[in-house]
């Protein structure tokens, strides 16, 4: 089967081909809108005999951009570049011809001194003087959305001849203030250096009290209105908080491309899905230590106390507790028991058995509470967790699902969100046991099944335990992704 592009992605590549980019183009499709089909076609159109770099998620992607280039007529080799194959960095140095696929971790560890990449970190410095590298290619590019971060200094060293393309439907991260460092790092001239100044020409700047934390007016050095600290240019805290007029950052750039998926409007992969909260409620020695430690960040867990010393800590053992009963291991470790309470767990196999004709996939946040799920429903159950390895991973999306017995797919959210394609051919029901965090890995997630090839509208279960963490954090998240949609522009 050949690659074939539909009349959006055809016209992102030539629009890209007619060379006004000024080097580089942001590919913000929304999921299942076909970015890897543009990414490869505008890499093959400009360098099928030449040196492709490929940055991505290996676990999740690398086959499926692999089978992508093969489609699309690449016949040239794929060299991986890892710590077991060094010779593909001297290759690379050299400027032999082929794609050349590295992992985000390992391009972000190239921005490090650790001795254990010292092998990358020396291909990435030479490759800026080098020029071997005709076109570069970052899968999931908000990975490198934090100024801060490694990923975002070892992908400002790539610096490809001809175009450098930066793929993802939410490419900013969490927030609009991610777009600097993904901008920077693709138009480095073009971009304000300063990170302030780029702030106070888009977004709304916020300034606190190092001490007290009370809102300030302005960045003036001065006492605290509140605390009567005394504030400098260097202690004020600044942060960051929406776009002035939102989308008008992303129409500043000059090759940005942001489009919803050409389906039809009844298309499933298109239309809202169908949802169904259900609501549990805690057993009375767990809501007791649940409000225990949302009022004193102290619960007993087993007659052993639990506390929480930080708000973070305190909302990470609210969030467990809404999962379940969690114990602590001989290890002081907090933990889920392979039998701990848990009223979620109840209300998914009751959920199972109501509807047996249907494989179900099933997301949370903790990899502890997935662990314990496969003894716990009464179903046939594979587990998908960070500690999943690649083989196996390409064994399920090669094989789950397509039997004649009902299966459920338990994932953690982290581990599953980004770059896997296949699950919509054989599921449309989706449990959430909790979400993230961080909301763009929640509507990646659902993104596994609501994405181009799905046949039935996408069921979203959602088992929320009533008045626990759960309804705060949806909508929270809920207000972060309006404003996320709104930064993103108006698309094609």
């Amino acid at each position: 089967m050949t690659l074939q592009l539909d009349k959006k992605q055809q016209y992102v590549v030539d629009d890209i081909l007619k060379g006004k980019h000024q080097g580089a183009a942001i590919l913000a499709g929304q999921l299942g809108s076909g970015k890897t089909n543009v990414g490869v076609t505008v890499a093959l159109e400009l360098a099928a005999d030449g040196v492709i770099l490929l940055v991505c998620p290996v676990k999740g992607t690398r086959i499926a951009w692999m089978r992508t280039f093969r489609r699309a007529g690449y016949t040239g080799d794929f060299k991986f570049l890892t710590l077991a194959d060094r010779e593909n960095f001297d290759a690379l140095k050299a400027g032999v011809p082929g794609a050349y696929i590295i992992g985000r971790e390992y391009l972000a560890g190239a921005a490090t001194d650790r001795k254990t990449v010292t092998g990358i970190r020396e291909a990435l410095v030479v490759w800026p003087r080098m020029k071997k590298i005709d076109v570069a290619i970052f899968d999931e590019s908000h990975f490198a959305s934090n100024r801060k971060s490694a990923a975002f200094r070892a992908w400002r060293w790539v610096k490809p001849t001809k175009i450098k393309l930066a793929l993802s439907g939410t490419w900013f991260g969490n927030s609009i203030e991610g777009a600097w460092a993904v901008t920077k790092a693709l138009w480095p001239s073009l971009i304000e250096n300063s990170y302030w100044r780029w702030v106070g020409k888009y977004l709304y700047p916020t300034y606190a009290c190092p001490e007290c934390f009370e809102q300030l007016a302005d960045d003036e050095p001065g006492l605290c209105p509140k605390c009567y600290c005394n504030i400098t240019g260097k202690t004020l805290l600044r942060g960051v908080e929406g776009e002035k007029i939102p989308g008008s950052f992303a129409k500043s750039l000059p090759a940005y491309y942001y489009w919803e998926p050409d389906l039809d409007a009844d298309d499933p992969a298109r239309a809202e899905t169908l949802k169904h909260p259900l609501y549990v409620e805690l057993g009375a020695k767990h809501r007791r230590e649940y409000d225990r430690m949302e009022t004193d960040a102290i619960a007993w867990l087993d007659e052993h106390p639990l506390e929480a010393d930080l708000p973070i800590t305190k909302k990470v053992r609210l969030r467990q507790m809404a999962l379940g009963m969690p114990t602590i291991n001989e290890d002081d470790e907090v933990t889920f028991a392979p039998n701990c309470e848990s009223f979620k767990i109840d209300a998914l196999n009751e959920f199972l058995e109501l509807h047996p004709d249907r494989n179900v996939l099933v997301g949370m946040d903790s990899k502890q509470f997935a662990n314990i799920l496969p003894d716990r429903i009464k179903a046939k159950v594979t587990l998908w967790t960070g500690d999943t390895k690649q083989k196996e991973r390409e064994r399920i999306l090669a094989e789950w699902g397509t039997g004649e017995e009902r299966e459920v797919l338990v994932a953690t959210i982290p581990s599953i969100a980004e770059g896997v394609d296949g699950l919509q051919h054989v599921c449309h029901t989706l449990v959430w046991m909790n979400k993230s965090t961080r909301g763009l890995l929640n509507e990646q997630f659902l993104g596994r099944l609501k994405r181009r090839g799905q046949k039935h509208r996408v069921v979203e279960v959602d088992i929320i335990a009533a008045e626990t963490e759960d309804d705060v954090d949806n909508n929270r998240l809920a207000a972060a992704q309006r404003a996320r949609k709104a930064s993103m522009g108006r698309g094609l």
